[in-house]
């Protein structure tokens, strides 16, 4: 195949790329038609290099090209369930900032109205998943304090679900495990589950959420969270209502309350390579 046929092939591969860019551009978010206009940049260069910057003792020539799109929407979605009226509900969340890290959560009622919070940062931890199960701790020893014999925790921590439903524990956090199953059984006679799948009237059970459906905790799971304390009242977050974090916190409570269908997000990294030979 000569030279201008090699060319006139790729420009075709290249046109029917983004023919079907562009019947998949109706369906996309904003950040998805940022990430394809940047893509379009990268394949406007790479054929300029390819057609126009050949050197004459190359034999041939190849252009990698690596393309991030930070936030596809997913046709999953998810809503924050309520919990039934005799179980209080804890989500939880946590952040690593390298030495050291943050955890939070919040225990509502049935109706979805918020009982109590906590927002604390913790020095002495930095594993993601450790904190995880410290921002449990803390939550079920709060609900234990208020007397509730149901629980419901709710993460979007997808590992430390599945090691308190009976996963492998790593050794670092058996401690931690070994300590939350100890409370548990405060809360009557536990049963088994399975992170994808809640069943009715446990009093205590432990299931997994993205973190669309986890918007409070992720909020005050964050060192930015104004409020640090392991007892957070609602009378307490209404009195700094002048704060973002804090009304970012009472609007993400009330869409949960009102059954609000959050879209999926999910993270992709495409790779694009465009080959040709001289």
């Amino acid at each position: 195949m000569g030279a201008n046929e090699s060319r006139e092939s790729d420009m075709g591969a290249g046109s029917s790329n983004n023919g079907r860019r562009r019947s998949e551009a109706q369906d996309m978010s904003t950040g998805e038609v940022v990430a394809s206009v940047g893509a379009a940049v990268a394949i406007a260069y790479g054929m300029y290099r390819l057609l126009f910057k050949k050197k004459e003792k190359e034999s041939s020539s190849q252009l990698d090209l690596e393309i991030t799109q930070a936030s596809r929407f997913l046709a999953r979605s998810c809503t924050w369930e309520k919990p039934k009226p005799d179980t209080v509900k804890l989500n939880t969340d946590a952040s690593s900032y390298g030495d050291w890290g943050s955890i939070g959560g919040l225990l509502r009622d049935s109706e979805g109205s918020l009982i109590s919070a906590y927002s604390i940062n913790v020095p002495q931890l930095n594993d993601l998943t450790q904190l995880e199960f410290e921002a449990i701790r803390v939550g079920v020893e709060q609900a234990i304090r208020r007397n509730f014999r149901r629980i419901w925790v709710e993460s979007d921590s997808e590992p430390a679900v599945k090691i308190l439903n009976g996963g492998t524990c790593p050794a670092e956090a058996k401690d931690l495990v070994d300590e939350i199953l100890h409370l548990s059984k405060k809360f009557q006679t536990r049963e088994e589950v399975t992170y994808t799948q809640r069943e009715a009237n446990k009093p205590w059970d432990v299931t997994y959420t993205p973190r669309e459906g986890n918007i409070p905790a992720d909020i005050l799971g964050s060192d930015t969270f104004p409020i640090k304390s392991t007892d957070i009242l609602p009378n307490s977050i209404r009195q700094c209502l002048s704060n973002s974090n804090i009304q970012n916190l009472l609007t993400s409570i009330e869409k949960d309350r009102n059954g609000i269908v959050y879209k999926i997000k999910e993270n992709r990294k495409y790779t694009l390579k465009l080959k040709g030979g001289f």
